[in-house]
């Protein structure tokens, strides 16, 4: 069992520090006190009388660490370790310079670099499979150039042909690298909405003019809703395109609800009924084509989301149908009320988590992009921690211990000024305890594993539309 080094009198105030610390004294500096928590992590029953050099055999930084913390009063460095199972963690030493000596305290980095590590995987794979589907346009654009040059004077028909398939490559390569940049500006929390008043019925007749996709309309589209216009115009385009492509000819529906002061827009076709099991990857980021996948509908839910609203699929006996949810304009088309929060301030988000790995790379990942992020275990410190207000987003695992699924998102949208949810279920097919959760008032239902770089742009753009 590992005890705390008896030395000197700051012995007891070392134990009420976190995590490891220890002071080093004298002109060599030397460990004249330590804590138990430093006791473990150094893998010594005594390192009383100790140097750093001692401690980091081999590591120049620890030489400069003391140095520093002696010269300037404050340094740090960062070191790996191994544990005894092999387990590699990152650390930082921080010393400060103080009358007894200079105390040096010891942070885990571990999830931090976890995450990390995660959010720039995540990045690479993404950037590689983009690459990958740039080249298929770029190559059939080559072969029709190439096979139209030898044919410029005997075959006019096939040279109408080629010219209508390169302009066909070109019009995909620019929705792709479109598509690349909205994403990239969701990612980097750019992605600003204009929000204003805009009669619903005008917002989809703009957008039912600027795409090829046959819909029919309800006759009347009533009410106004606060919105960017162009944002959700572009929402609108997307997912009638999505339908469309899926069931080529099939009719596509239009209508509009009141739904507790959202307006609910439901797009929706005829043909056949989504698998259950392919909801978790309707909405997900990624650049392959086909049903279901595509940077289309991931940045439908990002455009949606920084224009406080939401978009989901809802199941129905036949064919798709989206829902895409926007908050409603006052009457009046008074502008929307000023933020509670210092927008400056970072985001505040809360991460309900019982697994306490997966609770700490996400915190992690979202601190690595300056949220305020804290971590709850359970249901009901979930709802406790809200009692004191100023959250923007709730990020939680609705079937953790005291937790009661869809029933607890309407909770957290009852509360005065909610904050966004977003949900974490189990990959493909999504538990029953959860079905309805959009319609109560979740922003999204992200499988596991996360997709880091999904979760924290979703964040970004809920916080930014939550602070006005």
């Amino acid at each position: 069992m590992a005890t705390a080094v008896p030395f000197g009198p700051l012995a007891l105030s070392l134990e009420d520090l976190p995590g490891p610390a220890f002071l080093l004294e004298g002109s060599e500096g030397r460990i004249g006190a330590a804590n138990s928590a430093f006791v473990e992590w150094a893998g010594r029953g005594n390192p009383g009388g100790l140097t750093l050099a001692d401690l980091l055999p081999g590591d120049p930084g620890a030489a400069r660490l003391w140095n520093e913390a002696r010269s300037a009063g404050a340094a740090e460095h960062y070191v790996e370790r191994r544990g005894r199972d092999g387990e590699g963690s990152l650390w930082c030493l921080r010393a400060r310079r103080m009358p007894a000596g200079v105390l040096v305290c010891a942070g885990d980095l571990s999830a931090l670099a976890a995450a990390a590590h995660a959010v720039h995987a995540a990045e690479r794979d993404y950037v590689a499979v983009a690459a990958h589907e740039l080249r298929a346009p770029l190559a059939a654009i080559k072969a029709w150039a190439s096979a139209l040059d030898g044919r410029r004077a005997d075959h006019r028909a096939d040279v109408a042909d080629g010219l209508g398939a390169i302009a066909r490559q070109v019009d995909r390569m620019n929705e792709l690298l479109t598509d690349l940049f909205d994403a990239a500006r969701a990612a980097a929390g750019a992605l600003a909405a204009e929000r204003a008043p805009v009669a619903v019925e005008a917002l989809v007749r703009r957008a039912l003019a600027s795409t090829p996709h046959v819909a029919s309309v309800a006759a009347a589209l009533p009410g106004e809703v606060l919105v960017d216009a162009v944002q959700i115009e572009a929402v609108i385009g997307r997912v009638l395109g999505w339908i469309a492509a899926r069931a080529p000819g099939t009719p596509i529906d239009v209508i509009a609800t009141r739904e507790a002061g959202e307006i609910h827009l439901v797009l929706a076709d005829r043909g056949p009924a989504l698998e259950r099991a392919a909801e978790g990857e309707i909405f997900a980021r990624a650049i392959r084509g086909g049903r279901g996948r595509g940077l289309g509908l991931y940045l439908c839910q990002q455009l949606a989301a920084a224009s406080g609203g939401r978009i989901f699929r809802e199941r129905a006996a036949e064919g798709a149908h989206f829902v895409l949810a926007l908050p409603e304009a006052t009457t009046g088309g008074d502008p929307p009320a000023a933020p509670t929060r210092v927008p400056a301030t970072p985001a505040r988000v809360l991460v309900g988590e019982p697994d306490p790995v997966r609770r700490a790379r996400a915190l992690a990942a979202l601190r690595l992009e300056g949220y305020e992020a804290d971590g709850v275990a359970d249901g009901a410190r979930l709802l406790w921690s809200l009692d004191e207000g100023g959250w923007d987003v709730v990020v939680a695992d609705l079937l953790m211990p005291g937790a009661a699924g869809t029933a607890d998102v309407a909770r957290l949208r009852a509360r005065p000024a909610p904050p966004a949810v977003v949900v974490i279920a189990p990959l493909a097919d999504r538990p029953r305890a959860l079905d309805g959760a959009e319609r109560a008032g979740a922003l999204a239902v992200l499988p596991r594993p996360l997709d880091w770089p999904h979760l924290v742009s979703l964040v970004g753009c809920a916080a930014a539309a939550r602070r006005g």
